[in-house]
C-alpha cells in the first residue's frame, strides 16, 4: 500500500511540474507579444517583428494543444514532456538568433534571454524525470552553441574582442555553467523522491491509524450497543469508563432467575420460527424491566433469564431494585397475557427465584470465549427457589436477606412467609417468602 501511495504522490507532483511549465509558457508568450508590440510602436527592429509573431504563433498553437490535453487530464504523457522541453529551448534560442540578426549582433551570446535557460531547466526538473533533465541540459548547450557558432563568422572581430563574454572562450564558460547547473539539478528529483516517500510513509501510517481508530470506534460502538441490550445506559457507560469493574471480585449482589412454565410442552407443538418470536417478545418484556431498575441481564438460558443486581455497578440495596424489577416483570406478564395467548397460543406463566448475598463476579472463560458472570451460593439458591414455585403454586420466591432488606413490605405489597424448608445444596433449612397477590400463580 505504501508503494502505491508513493507512486500516486510522485506522479501527482510530476503533473504539477508539467502544469507549472504550461502556465509559464503563457507568460513567455505574453512577454514576446509585448516585445513585438514595442518594436512596432518604437519602429526599432522592425525586421524582427514577423519572426517574433511567428514564434508567438508557434507558442500559442502548442499551448492550445496542451490546453485540450490539460482539460482531459492527459498532461502526464512522456512524449509531451520531451516535446515541451524541446520547443521551449528551441524558441528561446531562436529568439536570441533573430535578435542577433535584426538588433545587436552580439545578442546571440549576451542577450538577457540566456537567463531563461536555467528557468527552463528548473521546470524540466519539476517533472521529476532524471533522463529529461539530462536531455534538457544537453539540448540547451547544443542549441545555445549552434546559434552562436552559426552567427560567429558574421560577428565583428573587434567587437567580439572588446566583449569578453562574446568570444568562443566566453561561450565555453557559459556552456560550462549551464552544464553545471543542469546536471546539479539531478540531485533534486532524488531529494523530492525521498520527501515524497516519507510523505507516502506518513500518509500510510496516518491511514493505518485512522483505520485503527475507526475499527476501535466501531468495536466500541458495537460493545456499547451490546451492553445496552443487557444493562441500562448508565451502567454501560460506567463499565466503559472503568473496565476494572469487570475484573474478578467478591461483592454483595441479588441474583434472580425468571423461568417460563410449560415451555417444553409448548415447543413440542409449535414451529421453530414461532418459538423464537415468542421468546424474543418474552425476553424483551423481562429485559426492559430489569434494565429499568439497574440490573444486568447475565444470561438467556433457553426459556429462562438470569440477572444480577449490584454488579458490575455497585449499588445500595440491590434487593429493593431487584424485587421492584420482579414486580414489573409480573405486572408485564399480566398485562400481556391476552397478547401472548392470541398471538402465540400460550397461557404465559412464569416463576421467579431470588436470593441475596456475597458472590464472586467477573470475567471467566477461555482464550476463545470470555463472559461476565456471577458465581456462588447466592446464584445456586436463586435457581433452586425459582423451581420451588411449582410446589407452592407461586410466581416469586425469595430468601430472608431479601425480605430483611424490604422489611416485609414493598411499594404497598405485603410479604407472606412460606415457612422453613430444606433446599438441595443448602447446609440448613431456609426461610422462604413470596408477595401477596401478585406472587400467586394464576
Amino acid at each position: 500500500m505504501e508503494a502505491q501511495e508513493f507512486r500516486t504522490l510522485y506522479h501527482a507532483e510530476a503533473i504539477k511540474g508539467e502544469k507549472a511549465a504550461y502556465f509559464l509558457r503563457w507568460v513567455i508568450a505574453l512577454i514576446i507579444l509585448a516585445a513585438a508590440l514595442l518594436m512596432v510602436v518604437t519602429g526599432r527592429y522592425i525586421g524582427a517583428v514577423p519572426y517574433s509573431f511567428g514564434l508567438l504563433g508557434v507558442l500559442i498553437v502548442y499551448n492550445l494543444v496542451l490546453t485540450v490535453l490539460y482539460r482531459r487530464g492527459q498532461l502526464d504523457n512522456p512524449v509531451i514532456k520531451y516535446a515541451s522541453v524541446t520547443i521551449d529551448i528551441t524558441l528561446i534560442t531562436f529568439n536570441q538568433y533573430i535578435t542577433s540578426l535584426f538588433g545587436s549582433e552580439l545578442a546571440v551570446a549576451t542577450f538577457a534571454t540566456i537567463l531563461l535557460y536555467p528557468v527552463l531547466l528548473l521546470y524540466a526538473t519539476l517533472r521529476h524525470d532524471r533522463r529529461l533533465i539530462v536531455y534538457a541540459t544537453v539540448f540547451t548547450i547544443l542549441a545555445f552553441n549552434a546559434a552562436y557558432f552559426i552567427r560567429f563568422p558574421a560577428l565583428d572581430p573587434e567587437l567580439v574582442r572588446r566583449v569578453a563574454s562574446a568570444d568562443p572562450m566566453g561561450q565555453l564558460y557559459k556552456s560550462t555553467y549551464i552544464a553545471l547547473f543542469g546536471f546539479s539539478l539531478l540531485l533534486v528529483p532524488r531529494t523530492i523522491r525521498n520527501l515524497i516517500q516519507r510523505q507516502a510513509y506518513l500518509l500510510n501510517k496516518q491511514m493505518e491509524n485512522t483505520i485503527q481508530i475507526k475499527l476501535h470506534e466501531q468495536r466500541e460502538a458495537q460493545l456499547v450497543e451490546s451492553l445496552y441490550k443487557f444493562v441500562s445506559k448508565e451502567v454501560a457507560e460506567k463499565m466503559l469508563r472503568d473496565p476494572s469493574l469487570l475484573a474478578g471480585r467478591t461483592v454483595h449482589i441479588t441474583a434472580l432467575f425468571v423461568d417460563i412454565r410449560g415451555f417444553t410442552t409448548y415447543c413440542a407443538t409449535r414451529p421453530a420460527n414461532e418459538i423464537l418470536d415468542f421468546l424474543n417478545r418474552f425476553y424483551e418484556e423481562v429485559s426492559d424491566a430489569i434494565k429499568r431498575h439497574g440490573g444486568l441481564i447475565n444470561k438467556y438460558l433457553g426459556d429462562a433469564v438470569f440477572a444480577i443486581f449490584g454488579a458490575p455497578d455497585d449499588m445500595e440495596e440491590p434487593e429493593i431494585r431487584a424485587i421492584r424489577a420482579c414486580i414489573d416483570v409480573l405486572s408485564g406478564v399480566d398485562r400481556c397475557f391476552e397478547e401472548f395467548s392470541e398471538q402465540f397460543g400460550i397461557e404465559l406463566k412464569i416463576g421467579i427465584g431470588m436470593d441475596s448475598g456475597d458472590a464472586l463476579v467477573g470475567n471467566v472463560g477461555s482464550t476463545d470465549r470470555i463472559e461476565y458472570t456471577a458465581l456462588g451460593d447466592v446464584v445456586n439458591m436463586a435457581s433452586r427457589y425459582e423451581k420451588l414455585n411449582k410446589r407452592f403454586n407461586t410466581r416469586i420466591i425469595f430468601s430472608t436477606p431479601v425480605n430483611d432488606a424490604i422489611q416485609g413490605r414493598i411499594d404497598g405489597r405485603e410479604v407472606r412467609g412460606l415457612g422453613r424448608h430444606t433446599i438441595r445444596g443448602a447446609a440448613e433449612d431456609r426461610e422462604l417468602f413470596t408477595l401477596d397477590g401478585i406472587g400467586d400463580q394464576r
